[in-house]
């Protein structure tokens, strides 16, 4: 099961090392630790939330990690492309399409059995560009696709605006479960699918699965949360004395404008953290608005669990 942590600001950058190693509940430790708050059942009647953790946020993280971030595009050596570029290290997601970052918590049920249908959804560039085998990198590659409209390599440097990317993410978890429905017929089993797709000055966060009472991996946001994480603001994600910190401390309300998605929330103040909803989409504007709003869902896509997955995914 991956965790996953994305920082935005139009503004205000932030350390690595702050948001996510420093903290106590970081994205480095989250493989062997949860921190799962306001989360509800699965089903109100039968499931704790002992068992939600269980479920759907298992305490293993095996397929190695990844880091993307956003740095000018000017230079001397770069003179053709404008704005933010994402830098990569990774063994695995985020994956990079241009200047989009895309990464994947949970699984396209039965993926295997379904990937050389999605894969024919895919344009030729965006194929080619596809290097491993995994549900998400596909995923991705879909969203890509339907986002520029099949318009090859040059288009993923394309500007589009959020709910355009929004409205990708949408058509893209809507073929995956189609393309189930006509392979599998019954046998099509619910999809986990946390996702999260920036250009470095937009963002749209998915928190999905399709069934009728199951509940998603966790998935999280925060507009306050970054001031506790960095360094240069009083406070600590682990709730110390902010003293204990080295260098000069601002004043909290000179921090920027900022959204935090991630899978856990990484500090201590629970009150700055919100659930994304079961089958919602949060998007995040150029200049930092945020909406959370319910996507469009068919009640016929709900499907169950039958036991048996054929998987080969992260």
């Amino acid at each position: 099961m991956c965790r996953w942590f994305a920082y935005i600001s139009p503004t205000e950058a932030c350390l690595l090392e702050d948001v996510l190693v420093t903290p106590k509940h970081s994205l480095a430790r989250q493989v062997h630790d949860h921190y799962l708050p306001k989360l509800i059942a699965h089903d109100p009647n039968n499931v704790t939330t002992a068992q939600e953790i269980a479920v759907r946020n298992r305490l293993f993280n095996t397929d190695g990690l990844g880091v993307a971030w956003y740095t000018s595009a000017a230079s001397d050596f770069v003179s053709s492309e404008e704005g933010t570029r994402p830098t990569l290290y990774k063994n695995n997601h985020p994956f990079v399409f241009g200047r989009y970052t895309f990464m994947h918590n949970g699984q396209i049920a039965d993926f295997v059995l379904i990937r050389r249908a999605l894969s024919e959804l895919l344009d030729d560039d965006v194929y080619a560009h596809v290097i491993g085998s995994t549900d998400s990198e596909h995923l991705g590659a879909l969203i890509i696709s339907h986002l520029t409209s099949g318009k090859g390599k040059s288009s993923w440097e394309t500007e589009y605006p959020v709910a355009k990317l929004a409205d990708a993410m949408r058509r893209a978890v809507k073929s995956v479960i189609e393309i189930q429905r006509k392979q599998l017929g019954e046998r099509a089993q619910p999809n986990d699918l946390n996702l999260a797709l920036t250009d470095g000055k937009r963002m749209v966060a998915y928190r999905f699965r399709n069934h009728a009472t199951e509940q998603p991996p966790s998935l999280y946001w925060s507009t306050e949360a970054g001031k506790t994480l960095n360094r240069k603001y009083p406070d600590h994600p682990d709730g110390a004395k902010w003293e204990t910190r080295k260098g000069q401390k601002k004043n909290s309300k000179e921090h920027g404008t900022h959204v935090i998605v991630s899978s856990e929330p990484t500090t201590y103040k629970e009150k700055d953290w919100n659930v994304i909803p079961k089958n919602h989409v949060l998007t995040v504007e150029e200049n930092g608005k945020v909406e959370v709003n319910a996507v469009e869902y068919d009640q016929a896509w709900d499907a169950e669990d039958n036991g048996v997955n054929i998987y080969a995914g992260q």
